[in-house]
């Protein structure tokens, strides 16, 4: 697997550059579509142009992490990016999203062992989308925890800086 923290920090930068300096400041009533709509557009295409275009993931990202279809609320997860925690053999802690709806509820779980741990890129997070921007966490699927087997599927947040992000050979994408 290729190390790709560079793409995906480089993406971050420009993504946070332009929100904290050309649209929190504008952003009034959140009821209004604009300039939000324009934010979330330009947002897509930067993950287009700094992550998946240099990279050669093919996703349909125009949708966004959360879209919906048949009237669900459904999460588009990038199974080509792969989240693992930096430290192998250690525990971290994470948050665990349980669906209620159309909304999640994050639990944490503490001391969840690392040890083939991985998680499918959905985006990086923040609680406050609309405030000073910095993504401090990622937004998950989890693919892999044989500690948990029952948390596959599940969605969950980890701290940034616990995790590492790679790009999954063709050959181990073709086999699933």
């Amino acid at each position: 697997m290729q190390d790709i923290g560079k793409y995906i920090f480089r993406y971050a930068d420009a993504k946070c550059h332009l929100w904290n300096v050309y649209f929190k400041d504008i952003m009034g009533d959140l009821s209004a579509c604009e300039p939000l709509e324009s934010f979330e557009a330009i947002d897509q295409r930067l993950f287009f142009a700094l992550v998946c275009e240099p990279l050669g993931i093919e996703c349909d990202y125009s949708r966004g992490a959360d879209y919906i279809e048949d009237m669900v609320v459904k999460t588009h997860c990038i199974d080509q990016i792969v989240i693992l925690p930096r430290t192998a053999g250690q525990e971290i802690s994470i948050l665990i999203g349980e669906k209620q709806g159309s909304n999640t509820a994050w639990n944490e779980v503490k001391s969840l062992a690392t040890a083939g741990l991985s998680f499918g890129f959905i985006e990086l997070f923040q609680w406050d989308r609309y405030g000073f921007l910095n993504l401090p966490m990622v937004r998950g699927k989890i693919r892999a925890c044989p500690e948990h087997p029952e948390y596959v599927g599940r969605e969950a947040l980890i701290d940034t800086f616990k995790i590492a992000f790679f790009l999954e050979d063709a050959e181990a994408t073709d086999d699933r």
